[in-house]
């Protein structure tokens, strides 16, 4: 927009992470949001690190089927391919939407696993919880809109230090319920 020959540029955006202050991190919907980001991440990290060192044993029990290594697979696959698509489909339907959205099928996955009665079957479980994991898994985009930029490291580590018990236990975990 020109006066005069001189242009004027228009005002700058304002973002309500970079405004917000210090007491916004000790909001009670925002601790909440924290800890359903946290408790999402676990599920998806959950989901591939309880079941990946036990393969053989799954195998043994539902099988033995030849694919069964497609259930890792299959995870690591679409948990790649679906991280690209994670932050357009936000964009259209809605970050909340989209989390929630991902957290059902992943529950649907987890359904279809826990009640498998042969390799194919944990396989089909599998693929839903990785698509569903995608959501869960991308947590770090979502706090990159929530969290001011001098808070976002230590968020940041929090929820990465957070998904660790999952990561380091989970295999512990069914050990002890399979020996």
């Amino acid at each position: 927009m020109e006066k005069h020959g001189h242009s004027q540029a228009a005002p700058a955006p304002t973002n309500v992470a970079i405004s917000a202050s210090s007491s916004y991190l000790l909001k009670p919907r925002f601790i909440g949001c924290l800890v359903g980001f946290l408790l999402g991440a676990m599920c998806g990290m959950g989901s591939y690190a309880i079941i990946a060192p036990f393969l053989t044993y799954v195998n043994n029990d539902l099988g033995p089927d030849p694919n069964y290594f497609w259930i890792t697979i299959c995870f690591t696959v679409i948990q790649a391919v679906g991280l690209t698509f994670v932050g357009r489909i936000s964009d259209v339907f809605g970050r909340r939407w989209t989390f929630v959205g991902g957290s059902v099928i992943s529950l649907i996955g987890y359904i279809v696993c826990v009640t498998a009665q042969s390799v194919s079957a944990l396989i089909a479980g599998m693929c839903l919880c990785s698509a569903g994991g995608t959501t869960q898994t991308s947590f770090y985009s979502a706090l990159g809109e929530l969290v001011p930029l001098k808070h976002r490291f230590l968020v940041n580590g929090i929820m990465y230090f957070g998904g660790f018990p999952i990561s380091i236990f989970g295999p512990a975990i069914t050990a002890a319920s399979i020996l």
